[in-house]
């Protein structure tokens, strides 16, 4: 994410001060949660300090609602949950390993991936699902 951390074309890196955002960073952050709500953003791959971050501002939805049952039992073991309103859901997947990953950049030891969209690009994520396992982006280690 560009607008956390700054650019760097050989590392993203977010790094997070504990009660010290600055008025610059409100801006950014709420920058970027414009974005991921106004469904710029189709995916998302982060380590874990971004995940925390997005987590907090309630940017993923069930993956339930977004993969049907049979796709998202590949990934049994490597979701990451969160607390709703009906249980645990898994809302991301640690993808650390495969090809994807392997093209990251970012800093951290996992690399996750989620979907921050919104109900009108909700139809693309399993497209682009199929996609990436169709170019064995996504073979686990």
């Amino acid at each position: 994410f560009p607008y956390v951390g700054g650019e760097d074309h050989e590392k993203q890196e977010v790094t997070l001060l504990p009660n010290q955002v600055s008025a610059g960073e409100l801006h950014l952050l709420s920058a970027l949660q414009t974005k991921v709500f106004a469904g710029e953003y189709h995916y998302a791959l982060m380590d874990q300090t971004a995940l925390d971050l997005m987590i907090s501002m309630q940017a993923f939805p069930e993956l339930a609602l977004l993969l049907p049952e049979e796709k998202l039992a590949r990934w049994e073991g490597r979701f990451i949950s969160v607390e709703a309103e009906n249980g645990i859901t898994p809302i991301a997947i640690d993808i650390t390993g495969t090809p994807l990953a392997a093209g990251c950049t970012f800093s951290g030891d996992r690399i996750f991936l989620a979907f921050p969209v919104n109900m009108d690009t909700m139809q693309a994520v399993e497209p682009f699902y199929d996609y990436l396992i169709e170019q064995g982006l996504l073979d686990l280690p």
